[in-house]
């Protein structure tokens, strides 16, 4: 049996880019961004991104189906951008 964790990362900032904190997802002690082969690529969760407690919340409630997700397609977004929080670039 797999478990799932959140553990704390940090987006390191630079003279172009912001400072994030983030909680990111770790399946059986290993980094879902190293499963998926993402580790070189400039995502975050939106778990913890940002301090409204509200929009948190609301991204906990998308991941665990008890709220529909903001996207039209209805699937839920695992990184996002984060300097914007979005889809994409």
């Amino acid at each position: 049996m797999h478990s799932l964790q959140l553990q704390q990362a940090i987006r390191k900032g630079s003279h172009n880019k912001k400072e994030v904190e983030y909680l990111d997802f770790v399946v059986s002690g290993r980094s879902l961004k190293s499963i998926l082969g993402l580790e070189n690529a400039d995502y975050v969760t939106l778990i913890g991104y940002g301090t409204n407690r509200e929009f948190v919340k609301q991204i906990l409630n998308i991941f665990r189906l008890k709220e529909k997700s903001y996207l039209s397609s209805g699937r839920v977004m695992i990184y996002a951008c984060p300097e914007c929080g979005d889809i994409d670039y």
